[in-house]
């Protein structure tokens, strides 16, 4: 089949754009040239469709090959420009979001957590790369228990304690924070903004 290569390319690149959920998290400082060369390969993509376009007309538009591969190419360049993490939102599919927050360092880092309905939880720390942590939490009182696990649903052993406290706002009265300590020794929190809670909502909390 001719472009046989340039179908496979656009093929992996689809790929590689829409399972971005799993993969982003496990490069760390890597997600970053992660980004660019998927970047490039969309510029090249580009590139390869005008050619691949300007020799349709050439052709009068008789090859069918050549025009299987415009429509597929086109279809998936458009959708990763309107859609640069999937046509599929995986977030969504492991359920509701009870509880979200974040915060905003310095350098425009940012920590955001996700804790859903099943008791899972997905924590994404963006900062010159991104990791990404996951497992299960649970509700004692006010305390929120963080357990990380691996792929396999396995403690990994590392634990986190999450306390919820109002914060004093005069825009929004319903404001609260978030606070993450390593363990009940930790004294030092980090402080999290929530931005929803409807962790009241859950049956069975």
């Amino acid at each position: 089949m001719q472009n046989a290569k340039l179908l496979l390319a656009t093929i992996v690149y689809f790929a590689l754009i829409n399972t971005t959920y799993f993969w982003e998290g496990k490069l760390g400082f890597f997600a970053m040239l992660a980004y660019l060369i998927l970047v490039i390969a969309f510029i090249v993509l580009a590139v390869a469709l005008i050619k691949q376009i300007y020799r349709a007309f050439k052709e009068k538009l008789k090859n069918r090959q050549r025009l299987f591969v415009i429509t597929l190419m086109t279809l998936v360049l458009t959708s990763s420009f309107l859609m640069p993490y999937g046509v599929i939102d995986f977030d969504k599919l492991t359920g509701k979001n009870v509880l979200e927050a974040y915060r905003e360092g310095s350098a425009n880092c940012t920590i955001n957590y996700k804790l859903k309905e099943n008791k899972k939880f997905r924590a994404t720390n963006v900062c010159f790369g991104v990791s990404q942590v996951s497992g299960n939490y649970e509700i004692k009182n006010d305390t929120i228990y963080f357990t990380e696990t691996d792929l396999f649903g396995r403690n990994n052993g590392t634990n986190k304690i999450g306390i919820i406290k109002p914060l004093n706002s005069k825009k929004d009265k319903k404001l609260s924070a978030l606070l993450l300590y390593d363990d009940k020794n930790d004294r030092t929190a980090i402080e999290l903004v929530i931005t929803r809670n409807e962790l009241n909502e859950m049956p069975n909390r």
